[in-house]
Formats: C-alpha cells, structure tokens, sequence
C-alpha cells in the first residue's frame, strides 16, 4: 500500500512537472505570439482581416500547418473557422467551419493543459450549433478554464487578455451560478 501511495504522488509530480516544462511555450516567440493574438482578435470583428492573417502566420511559420507549433495552430484553425463564417455558400461554410474544427481539436490534442488553446477553442465551438457535434469538448473546455483561470498564472497569458477570457465566457451564459462566481472571483 505505501508503494502504491508512492507511486501516485510521484506520477502526480511527473504529470505535473510535464505540463509546467511542456516544450510548446518555450518555443513560442512571445512578441509574434501577441501579435497574432491581437490581429485574431480583430479578424473577429472584420472579415477582411482574416486572410491577412492566415498570410502571415504562412509566411512566419510555414505552408505545412503540420509543422506548426499548436498554440499557433489553434489560432490557424479559428481563422479557418472564421473564414466559414464569413462564407456565403453553404457548403463551403460547413467545409471551412469543420475543417477548423479539425485543426483546433488537433492543438488541443497536442497540448490539452493550455488554457489558451481550450479557450480559443470554447470560442470557436460557443458559437456553432450542434449539428457540429462539439458540445462534448465545449463543455470539458469551459470546465477546464474555470479551474484554469482560477489559478492566477500570468506566465504566459497576460492578465489583461485573462480577464478578456473570463468576460467573454461569463457573457456566453454557459457556466452554473457557482461557476460563474468561482470564476468572477479569480478575475479580481
């Protein structure tokens, strides 16, 4: 029995030590990283912006988006997302819309333990209708950055943008009052 309990705190301290060392932040250079944010959250509000966008992380990253790093690949597949949005044929809106479906949820598979990712993520899926088939993950994603946000990490997501994240999730009215006060309760 003592080995097991051994055991557990160790896989926890691994599991732990895992995710602070993940390499995909250290490899992330902050100054394009906020750029790209910033312009994400313009093409939000202007179309026009969005392929500008997908331009620039091309031409920064590469045209293989298999070799990007998956905090920048999340952002790519809300621009995706975006661009379905944004369509006017039909069938190329749902194309687009799970097609940045597919990517997003591959960056979180890479890197499930980031906040940005799985709020980026809950975002994009908030505002598809179930025909998309992305309760499931939009839920576990909103559950996760509860308890996320309520740490208080602003080593790599700056507090500002945090409390942006908390605002913007409040405002989806998809959290249970005692979420939803947890959650107001970190953002102070």
């Amino acid at each position: 029995m003592r080995n097991m309990i051994l055991f557990l705190i160790l896989a926890c301290f691994t599991a732990a030590s895992a995710q602070e060392a993940s390499p995909y932040k250290a490899e992330v250079d902050m100054p394009v990283l906020n750029h790209i944010r910033e312009s994400y959250y313009h093409a939000v509000e202007y179309p026009e912006s969005v392929d500008i966008l997908i331009k620039y992380l091309k031409d920064n990253y590469s045209e293989k988006i298999d070799k990007y790093n998956p905090i920048i690949l999340s952002y790519y597949g809300c621009l995706i997302g975006l661009k379905g949005k944004y369509e006017s044929n039909v069938y190329s809106k749902v194309k687009l819309v799970n097609k940045g479906i597919e990517i997003i949820d591959s960056a979180a598979a890479m890197f499930p333990e980031c906040f940005e990712i799985r709020f980026l993520r809950f975002s994009f899926f908030h505002f598809l209708p179930d025909f998309f088939n992305v309760k499931d993950a939009r839920k576990n994603d909103l559950e996760f950055l509860v308890k996320s946000l309520a740490k208080k990490d602003y080593s790599f997501v700056p507090k500002g943008i945090q409390s942006d994240m908390v605002k913007f999730i409040v405002s989806t009215d998809r959290l249970s009052d005692d979420s939803e006060m947890k959650l107001l309760r970190s953002a102070q």
